[in-house]
């Protein structure tokens, strides 16, 4: 099945209480309020590496401080967790969420694209592997709609005043 991200929209009581959580606890509570349809959710799929790699260049293994796009991502801060190799879960408060969203509105997905083409993804062994030159431009879409999905997202989320949880698991 491989690594899928969401990005969840959860208040501060949600969020302290999963910071005072452990690892199997936090997953539970993912999965539970996935469940909820009032709960906002954003699906990238598999997508989080390419996505992270075509905003910053670098892979998501490799977080980069201070860097919006990068945080947009893989979030600003990792729950305290011990199973780091198989979940990685990590979050954005509210008021750090509009930094992110500045930053993401002044990208030219577009223009970014043009930049790497799928040898600099599959030669910088961005997760998954599915970089084939014949499904480019497929690619490229998948890679559009996800950072045109998670920038709604997050816009709706700032707008709310809600803090976000990312899964990858």
């Amino acid at each position: 099945m491989g690594m899928l991200a969401q990005y969840m929209a959860v208040d501060n009581k949600i969020l302290n209480k999963m910071l005072e959580m452990d690892n199997e606890k936090i997953i539970d509570e993912i999965e539970e309020l996935s469940e909820d349809e009032k709960c906002d959710i954003c699906d990238i799929d598999k997508m989080w590496d390419g996505l992270h790699f075509l905003l910053t260049g670098k892979s998501a293994a490799r977080v980069i401080k201070d860097s919006k796009l990068s945080e947009a991502v893989v979030g600003t801060a990792v729950f305290d967790t011990e199973d780091e190799n198989e979940v990685f879960l990590a979050y954005i408060k509210a008021d750090e969420l509009p930094a992110i969203v500045n930053a993401l509105e002044n990208i030219e997905i577009k223009d970014m694209i043009k930049k790497y083409s799928m040898d600099d993804f599959k030669q910088s062994q961005i997760y998954p592997n599915i970089w084939k030159k014949e499904d480019e431009a497929d690619i490229y879409d998948e890679l559009t709609f996800c950072f045109e999905g998670m920038l709604d997202f997050y816009k709706k989320c700032c707008k709310k005043n809600m803090n976000i949880v990312i899964s990858i698991y």
